[in-house]
């Protein structure tokens, strides 16, 4: 039986400071939601959004169902936080053991990567699905310009993210670690510019601003160039070498556009021989985190794996989905908000 079967009919405390356009996909599950009082004797699972588990007691925990969600790595089209069709999120990562981010112990796509077999059917959707991606450039954010001309190369992407991002505490990162990235970018890649790419929510100051970012006080200089404007992550990486990031979204994305990939934290696409596993050159601390990950994988492997076997979709009725409805429909939607 899987997570989503399971929350079926099943009484469930709710934790999120804000659902946002997550609401119709905690509908999708059928859950019975409980009073945030409730005594922990009146319900037998906890539905956790945007990674609150860390405020709830581990006492009304105890023999509780987890449904750890968190967005997945194509979400929606915009994340603005309206209530418009444009917002809403139709696609999540659900894990029962940890949030897919959370590197110190085991998580359901960790033993996911590590142990399931993906058969060569299986990989040719998967390689169909990427080239859909790519073709239309759809990510988790997408409207971003496609239209911006790097500097004539060769160029290296350096990937910024959000400021105490939980991606970043919860993947054993802190600000040495950009300060770090950074550092070597400019070592390795001494005849290439350095094109830092300031990530979107720091420019629209939901998390931090950009004189509160890891980035924002480096200088430019005819080798460091920021890019502090909204751009979609493909047109750049069209036009780079390499990329340089913690635990990006974006870093997938690289590997998806087969850009060589070079991970500083340890995000659930890393550690099975795809990417450039630099984390455990300066921090012991992955050193168990790279012992659990000894299966390699394809591209098209880990991409059935996350966004087949793990990510969970639905449409806008809030009837599960399969990935190949909502890429079609991400696609329309880009022509319509274009179009508008």
């Amino acid at each position: 039986m899987s997570l989503i079967e399971k929350a079926k009919g099943m009484k469930c405390l709710l934790l999120g400071a804000s659902l946002d356009g997550r609401k119709l996909f905690v509908e999708s599950l059928g859950a019975e939601i409980v009073d945030e009082n409730a005594h922990p004797r009146d319900y037998d699972g906890v539905i956790v959004v945007g990674g609150a588990l860390a405020r709830l007691h581990r006492s009304r925990l105890e023999n509780k169902q987890v449904f750890r969600i968190e967005a997945g790595y194509l979400r929606s089209f915009l994340m603005d936080r309206s209530d418009s069709k444009f917002d809403k999120a139709l696609c999540f990562f659900v894990d029962e053991l940890n949030d897919h981010y959370f590197c110190n112990s085991p998580s359901t796509i960790e033993n996911l990567l590590q142990n399931f077999t993906v058969n060569k059917q299986q990989e040719q959707q998967a390689r169909r699905f990427i080239n859909q991606i790519l073709q239309n450039k759809i990510t988790k954010y997408n409207n971003q310009s496609e239209e911006y001309l790097l500097p004539k190369g060769p160029n290296v992407l350096v990937v910024e993210q959000s400021m105490k991002d939980q991606a970043i505490l919860y993947g054993n990162g802190s600000e040495q670690s950009f300060k770090h990235m950074l550092e070597c970018a400019l070592d390795e890649n001494p005849a290439h510019k350095i094109i830092i790419k300031i990530h979107p929510d720091t420019l629209d100051g939901k998390r931090a601003t950009l004189a509160n970012s890891y980035y924002g006080a480096v200088k430019e200089n005819d080798r460091i160039i920021k890019i502090t404007q909204k751009v979609n992550p493909y047109t750049l990486l069209q036009q780079v070498e390499k990329t340089y990031a913690f635990s990006s979204m974006l870093g997938i994305e690289s590997l998806l556009a087969g850009v060589e990939t070079h991970i500083f934290g340890m995000p659930c696409y890393a550690g099975w021989g795809l990417t450039k596993d630099r984390s455990i050159e300066f921090n012991k601390d992955f050193i168990p985190v790279a012992g659990r990950r000894t299966t390699k994988r394809t591209i098209e492997e880990l991409v059935y794996i996350i966004y087949y076997e793990y990510t969970r979709y639905i449409d806008y009725n809030g009837n599960h989905s399969t990935p190949e409805n909502f890429l079609n429909e991400m696609i329309k939607l880009k022509a319509e908000y274009n179009n508008v």
